[in-house]
């Protein structure tokens, strides 16, 4: 009969507290948002925009975080658990970015920011099923 095939645990999640990380890959995609509601929100609402970072941990290269943040600039009007476009680009140029930026916000600008290095504040989330997760909450800047 057929034996399926015995997989290795997953690794470890990145331990909480603050870490130096390099920004490995940078990709943009565009989703649909599950929170559009036709009645209220404007047709280019459906869909989102979010950006997929892969960082890799310095002090352990092999150690990847993989993060989504949220493609706003601004501040949020209400505590959010998404991290913004605006805190990576702080924590990564050392300048304030707003909506009257956005324009610099090329795919070069973007592609340029690879290979950056800054600081993460990882802490655990733990999922229903148990599994425990490392979820980053802040970038900072060095």
């Amino acid at each position: 009969g057929y034996v399926p095939p015995v997989l290795p645990p997953p690794p470890e999640p990145v331990k909480p507290g603050i870490h130096k990380v390099k920004v490995e890959d940078l990709i943009v995609e565009v989703k649909k948002n599950n929170f559009y509601d036709p009645t209220k929100d404007r047709p280019e609402m459906e869909m989102k925009q979010e950006i997929k970072l892969t960082l890799a941990v310095t002090a352990d290269p092999d150690r990847k975080i993989i993060t989504w943040l949220g493609d706003f600039l601004n501040a949020p009007k209400k505590a959010s658990k998404t991290i913004r476009l605006g805190h990576f680009l702080q924590a990564v140029t050392g300048q304030q970015w707003t909506e009257a930026r956005r324009p610099e916000i090329t795919t070069e600008f973007l592609n340029s920011l690879i290979g950056s290095e800054f600081q993460v504040i990882v802490r655990h989330e733990k999922k229903a099923d148990g599994r425990t997760f490392a979820q980053v909450v802040d970038y900072v800047a060095e």
